[in-house]
């Protein structure tokens, strides 16, 4: 089950609310409006529509046979989206480089990864970049 925390609203300069709602292992989603609750489920909402698209590039991956690179820098994918993509990498053979740099990951994500890639001997270059996966993800 995902729990969420919300931090504190933030009062912009033009009178909306902007709250962040994080989610632990996912990342951080903001929702801006000038109503509270509404700000509140718009973060949700990019939340989720996030982790679906995670879910359904990792999905598409499991079949690829011609991508060689792929970079996903920025996209908020968290710990289970690369868990999502980590599935798809398995038994891949194409791909040379994958570029996930700032996407919230981690330790978590980035041991997920890492056993991915354990019997790959096509991926040459790995950038997990401006990521939080510190000593314990290293």
């Amino acid at each position: 089950m995902l729990k969420p925390f919300i931090e504190n609203p933030e009062r912009l300069l033009d009178g909306r609310i902007r709250i962040i709602v994080e989610i632990i292992g996912k990342g951080r989603f903001k929702g801006v409006d000038r109503n509270y609750r509404i700000a509140t489920k718009a973060a949700a909402k990019c939340a989720l529509k996030n982790l679906r698209r995670a879910q359904h590039l990792a999905d598409a991956l499991k079949n690829n046979t011609t991508l060689i690179t792929l970079n996903l820098n920025y996209n908020k994918i968290g710990d289970k989206g690369a868990q999502y993509l980590a599935d798809s990498l398995r038994n891949n053979t194409t791909f040379t480089t994958l570029t996930l740099s700032y996407n919230q990951l981690g330790p978590i994500g980035a041991q997920y990864v890492a056993d991915s890639l354990t019997n790959n001997t096509t991926l040459v270059q790995l950038d997990l970049g401006g990521n939080e996966i510190g000593e314990e993800g290293a």
